[in-house]
Order: structure tokens, then sequence, then C-alpha cells
């Protein structure tokens, strides 16, 4: 629920900061 939204925000931002690259995100972020 709303727990694992907040959580995959933060390790969205996390990755921004560390200048991931797109591809990165895509891989890891499950597909909405």
């Amino acid at each position: 629920g709303m727990n694992f939204y907040t959580q995959v925000k933060t390790v969205t931002a996390s990755w921004r900061q560390e200048d991931a690259t797109p591809m990165d995100v895509q891989m890891s972020m499950p597909t909405m």
C-alpha cells in the first residue's frame, strides 16, 4: 500500500541524487 509507495519514492530520490541512469531506474522500478 502506501508504505511501499513511500519507500519507492525514497529510493527513487536516492537514485536521482547519485545520478543513476534512467535505464537502471526502469529496470529496478516495478511498472504500475
